[in-house]
Order: structure tokens, then C-alpha cells, then sequence
């Protein structure tokens, strides 16, 4: 049922990219035409058929973070699935072992980690620029999503209370709070209708 409602949707958007350049102007005015597509957000999801066909990177399912069972340092990351240049890709389970130095945490400071995914299933992580006194300094400052990946989310490090450091080599990723560093994941939710299930 779902894939028909997205075909019938995508064959709007064939014709509505065919007319119009801005989107915007469509997602607002849909979202706010009828209280029922008010409540199904119904622009939304249109304006993201309409990413699917134009080429954008889109995710179509929940995806989960936190750290590997089998190695604590590294980055565990569930499947998933989503669009790419206007292609579908199915996404297995995951690790991605953050780098000494690279993304290591200093003393007492917070810094944040986008998380992305490449049509090759490469996941890059990329710190914040710097690291900040406050989580919402180092949220606000998170890495911009890069072309041709699928966003996944980010996280968030503090580096430790007293001398403690977030060292990326040895320690964990479990979201708790261990020798007073914190790791706190905020994933990707608005993700697109989940177009494989029943």
C-alpha cells in the first residue's frame, strides 16, 4: 500500500518539478490547505518525493547509534535505508572506530560528531570545528552534512570532569557517564516514509 501511495506521490512531484522551481511555496501551502494534510504533513512528505526524484539524499527508516558490543570505542550503527542520488540503498549493520587525536575530547569540554553515510557504505564521522564550555555551543556548531551522504545523526562528547579526557582510542561510546564523560546520540527523525514495509 505504502509503494503505491509513493508512486501516486511521486508522479506529482514528476509534474509539479516540471512546473515550478521552488518547492517551498507547495510544502507550505499542501501542509496548510486541509486539516488532513495538516495532520499527515502531507507538504512535507511531498517536497521529499520530490528530493527522492531530483537527486537528494534521503533517509526512509529509524536508524540506531551507540557503541559496539564487541569493541566499546567504536561506533555501532544500525541498518537503515535510504536514497542517494536518487537511488535506493539498503544498509546492513555497522561499525566505525572513531581516530586517536582526530576526535579525542579535551578536559572538561564538549564537542559534537556528525555522522553520515556514503553509497559505498563508508560512514565518515567529523568533529566540530572546536570544542565548547556548553553541549548547546558545541550542537550549534555541529558539521554541516556532506554531499552524496545520508545524514544520520550526531553526537555529542564532554571530555571529562577533573583531568580526565575523552581519549578516541581507548575510551567507550556507551551513552553513560563514565570517569565524568558523557556521550549523549541525537539521530536523524525526520526520516521518510519506510518504503519496504508492508
Amino acid at each position: 500500500m505504502r509503494k503505491v501511495i509513493f508512486t501516486s506521490l511521486l508522479l506529482v512531484a514528476v509534474v509539479l518539478v516540471g512546473t515550478v522551481g521552488t518547492m517551498p511555496y507547495f510544502e507550505t501551502r499542501l501542509n496548510y490547505a486541509m486539516p488532513v494534510f495538516r495532520a499527515l504533513n502531507f507538504g512535507t512528505l511531498l517536497d521529499q518525493v520530490i528530493g527522492i526524484h531530483t537527486g537528494e539524499e534521503i533517509l526512509t527508516g529509524t536508524v540506531a547509534m551507540d557503541s559496539s558490543t564487541f569493541d566499546v570505542t567504536a561506533l555501532r550503527i544500525t541498518g537503515h535505508m535510504g536514497y542517494i542520488n536518487g537511488t535506493f540503498y539498503d544498509f546492513p549493520d555497522t561499525t566505525k572506530a572513531l581516530t586517536g587525536t582526530t576526535h579525542d575530547v579535551d578536559n572538561k569540554k564538549w564537542a559534537s560528531f556528525r555522522v553520515v553515510i556514503a553509497a559505498d557504505s563508508t560512514v565518515t564521522v567529523t568533529k566540530s570545528a572546536s570544542t565548547y564550555s556548553t553541549e548547546a555551543l558545541a550542537i550549534a556548531a555541529v558539521p554541516a552534512v556532506t554531499a552524496n551522504n545520508i545524514d544520520l545523526g550526531y553526537f555529542t562528547i564532554y571530555g571529562g570532569t577533573g583531568s580526565n579526557t575523552f581519549d578516541a582510542t581507548t575510551d567507550t561510546l556507551a551513552a553513560s557517564i563514565y570517569e565524568g564523560r558523557t556521550v549523549t546520540y541525537y539521530l536523524t527523525t525526520n526520516y521518510f516514509l519506510d518504503l519496504e514495509a508492508n
